[in-house]
């Protein structure tokens, strides 16, 4: 873990880190990871709140990926 901290993180900026990664072909994949306040956050149709998905929430696939979420980390990306 150290060694992808000193090597792929940078220092987060007022909420924000850069990720940059170099793929097995070479290719370099740059990225952007954001801190958000989850209280201004809102997935329900209509909502006025500051930060919105950006595409429609589907409610009942919630419970079962939250079920994931809540199992053993080595699981949660292979279902």
């Amino acid at each position: 873990m150290d060694e992808y901290t000193q090597s792929v993180l940078t220092p987060a900026v007022d909420g924000f880190i850069y990720v940059e990664r170099t793929e097995q072909s070479g290719r370099v994949r740059q990225g952007l990871v954001g801190k958000i306040d989850l209280e201004a956050y809102s997935y329900a149709e209509g909502a006025k709140a500051d930060i919105r998905p950006s595409e429609h929430t589907v409610e009942s696939r919630i419970p079962p990926r939250m079920a994931v979420r809540r199992g053993p980390a080595s699981k949660r990306h292979t279902s």
